[in-house]
């Protein structure tokens, strides 16, 4: 597991975003967007994608339900010098 940032504000990204990039994005993309970054990239609101993200999840879509990214070490500090490659 990876600690993954946004290409765009470089925030930490969660499960729930990455999973919405591979959904709306392609399987195959490498680069990765915060919902907001994201939601500038296709023209539509930040509130618009959190309502497809649940909806996505609720549904059971297998994207949603997998862990993409790496478990905070020491509480709130995420792990460092991880790369977001070979999701």
């Amino acid at each position: 597991m990876r600690c993954i940032r946004c290409e765009g504000c470089k925030s930490l990204l969660g499960n729930m975003e990455i999973a919405l990039n591979l959904k709306l994005r392609g399987r195959a993309v490498s680069r990765f967007y915060c919902l907001s970054c994201l939601a500038q990239q296709l023209g539509c609101t930040r509130s618009a994608l959190e309502e497809m993200a649940a909806f996505y999840s609720s549904g059971g879509c297998e994207l949603f339900a997998r862990e993409y990214v790496c478990e905070y070490e020491g509480g709130d500090r995420p792990c460092a010098g991880r790369s977001s490659r070979n999701l």
